[in-house]
């Protein structure tokens, strides 16, 4: 076991359990913080995912000389939802921005208010159902096969041995990293191609930075599960490679100015005056609204 590999992996994860519901928290605390439900979904989505990896952690089993069975078993069904449940969250987020797009775009062509509302209750209820089912069914082949169920040679988490479960996870994974670069492709092209309009120019910048930097991260995942599908066995290195995932999504999503800016407003009225009298000029940043929220990724 690489002790100092395996706390820099659960650092990550209980670092992206703070930020994602520190995220959450804000959103929900600050009336002028305008977000979708599906954005809401996502967070939640990726905050399950570290905090799956971090079950052991959170039972004070991460370095016992054993684990829990059952809790063990637990967590290799939680660990191998994960994934389709963040994946399929990231996908349905990412049509729905590019959906916002296309409305600001074409506005004349509106949709019908049920038409919308199908596209929010299929992008909130597929995500969770399919983790759902995926989760039951590594319990149901998990309970069967005891004996397969352990720690992993990196003593990160549990898994499944000698069983299709890990490759066919890390395959789904592959899968959906393509549709969401694939997606994302499809988003930069709409904005570079309509970058001349008023409205996606004052967004542009801001959404393309977002949407490139969450590329990366999808490559990341795309890069790791493609390396647990090709091989049986990985350094401790790639496990910490697949926790910085969540952390960076974290910082993506939960870095948008308007989610801290509130806080801002906590502060002393003689630090704010202060913080007024250093400001030169107006900042002439780009906002994170059209017609409020409707490109940002929100």
């Amino acid at each position: 076991m690489q002790t100092s590999l395996v706390r820099a992996f659960l650092a990550l994860h209980l670092m992206s359990i703070f930020l994602f519901a520190l995220t959450m928290f804000s959103a929900i605390l600050f009336r002028s913080v305008k977000r979708c439900p599906m954005w809401y979904s996502f967070c939640a989505s990726w905050l399950m995912f570290s905090a799956s990896f971090s079950l052991l952690a959170f039972a004070g089993q991460q370095f016992s000389l054993t684990q829990s069975k059952n809790l063990c078993i637990a967590q290799a069904g939680l660990v191998y939802a994960a994934p389709f449940l963040a994946g399929c969250a990231s996908a349905a987020l990412v049509i729905k921005l590019l959906s916002n797009i296309l409305d600001t775009v074409s506005p004349n062509l509106t949709r019908p208010n049920r038409t919308s509302l199908v596209g929010t209750i299929l992008g909130l209820a597929v995500p969770w159902g399919v983790w759902l089912g995926v989760l039951i069914g590594v319990l149901i082949f998990s309970v069967t096969k005891q004996g397969n169920v352990s720690l992993s040679p990196n003593a990160t988490f549990c898994v499944v041995q000698s069983s299709p479960v890990p490759r066919l996870t890390s395959v789904f994974t592959i899968i959906l990293a393509v549709v969401v670069l694939s997606l994302e492709l499809v988003i930069a092209t709409f904005l570079i191609r309509h970058r001349s309009l008023k409205d996606l120019l004052s967004q542009s910048k801001a959404v393309a930075v977002r949407v490139f930097l969450f590329t990366g991260v999808v490559l990341t995942a795309a890069v790791t599960g493609l390396a647990f599908a090709m091989t049986d066995r990985r350094g401790g290195a790639f496990d910490v490679l697949m926790a910085m995932t969540p952390f960076c999504t974290a910082l993506i999503f939960g870095s948008q100015s308007d989610l801290w800016k509130g806080y801002v407003q906590w502060l002393p009225a003689s630090c704010l005056a202060k913080r007024t009298h250093h400001e030169v000029a107006p900042s002439h940043q780009e906002t994170i609204s059209i017609r409020q929220g409707t490109i940002v990724i929100s």
